[in-house]
């Protein structure tokens, strides 16, 4: 099988790259929040395949946002919560962590009336937005996401569900995705977090103090409490799964917008009367990290197809990370040395899209998944 974009792919890919200039309001006005809902919810309803191309953009472009989370995490985990097929998950949304049995609920997907507001009303009290409904004033960002909040004590918890969905893909709602240990890229300033937990998926407010990372402009934030959304193990693992495959796909991205940078530099920085491209030693570094990018391509979108029809994804997408994260770390360093000195000055742009790609390397946890890797083909040492 060839791992390679489609005509159709490429053409959704360049539809965003202007969007993605804009920001988050543009990006929802273009549906990208509901690509992977169903048409029947106000989706696009496609597939994970056909958002890997999408994905390099959205790294490419470094956005302070959790674009990729939001869209391609949450979004189809909440989906599935309201699919008729799962209508007797053991776990739903529930108060205060608590689990919900619902044996007799009606079938999933009916409609909600919903004057276009937040199920509660109310907002979520968190530093620097306003009350829902009002904007505040972001960088770079359009009107204030409205906050969405639980109904505690009213058992509605499918109703809840849909609600947060309908404000995602709306691009209303902005869902960060929790680390390890509750830290959480986009987090300051996100509506909602979602961690995933063992088996356990949950959703909370984003609260807690920012955290400096390498990259100012993750704005990340430590964020613990949050209230039970599933205890479903196979919706909890493909939700992992496919936050893999976005930080492997943003790491591609990202090194294809660094090794972009440098060639133009290359072609204009001139020694001893010629560019600096020209120098063998200069092609041979950039050549070597283009090809890095260029095999973990390939593996990012096979993780794609193995998590889209379930064949061995859980190998595919660690592979996928393992060599993503190397071929970005390759392309950083390429970058950053044939710039010169400049490549070592943190003001210059380069520095934007180096430090994203350390910090979502770090997240990924590439070491973690190559030892998974290792056991399952019987590589590691014996004690």
């Amino acid at each position: 099988m060839r791992f390679a974009p489609t005509e159709d792919q490429l053409a959704l890919r360049d539809a965003v790259r202007e969007p993605l200039a804009k920001g988050w309001p543009a990006l929802a006005d273009l549906g990208l929040f509901g690509a992977l809902v169903p048409a029947g919810r106000g989706g696009l309803g496609l597939a994970e395949t056909d958002l890997v191309a999408v994905l390099e953009e959205i790294g490419a472009a470094a956005l302070p946002d959790p674009v990729s989370a939001t869209a391609f995490v949450a979004a189809p985990l909440l989906t599935a919560l309201l699919d008729p097929v799962r209508s007797t998950d053991r776990t739903a949304v529930g108060p205060a962590g608590q689990s919900v049995d619902r044996p007799n609920q009606g079938p999933a997907g009916q409609s909600v009336d919903r004057p276009n507001q937040s199920p509660a009303g109310q907002s979520v009290d968190r530093p620097n937005q306003s009350p829902a409904g009002q904007s505040v004033d972001r960088p770079n960002q359009g009107p204030a996401v409205r906050s969405v909040d639980r109904p505690n004590g009213r058992g509605g918890d499918r109703d809840w569900v849909a609600a947060v969905l309908d404000d995602v893909v709306a691009g209303r709602t902005r869902i960060a995705l929790a680390a390890g240990g509750g830290l959480t890229p986009f987090g300051d300033g996100a509506d909602l977090v979602l961690h995933l937990d063992g088996d356990t998926a949950r959703l909370g407010t984003a609260a807690g103090a920012p955290v400096p990372t390498v990259d100012p402009a993750l704005h990340a934030a430590v964020s613990t409490g949050a209230d039970v959304l599933t205890t479903d193990p196979d919706l909890v693992a493909q939700a992992r799964r496919r936050a893999g495959i976005a930080y492997a796909a943003e790491l591609v991205g990202l090194g294809r917008r660094m090794l972009d940078l440098t060639v133009g530099y290359v072609r204009q920085r001139h020694q001893f009367g010629v560019p600096v491209g020209s120098f063998q030693a200069v092609k041979h570094h950039l050549a070597d990290a283009t090809l890095g990018l260029e095999f973990a391509a390939p593996v990012v979108l096979a993780a794609a197809w193995a998590t889209e029809h379930g064949a061995d994804a859980e190998r595919a997408v660690d592979a996928a990370v393992v060599q993503a994260a190397e071929a970005a770390h390759a392309a950083s360093r390429a970058a950053i040395q044939c710039h010169g000195a400049i490549g070592y000055t943190v003001e210059y742009e380069l520095h934007r899209y180096a430090k994203r790609a350390w910090a979502l390397a770090a997240l990924a946890d590439p070491g973690t998944r190559l030892d998974r890797l290792a056991a399952a083909l019987h590589l590691q040492e014996n004690s």
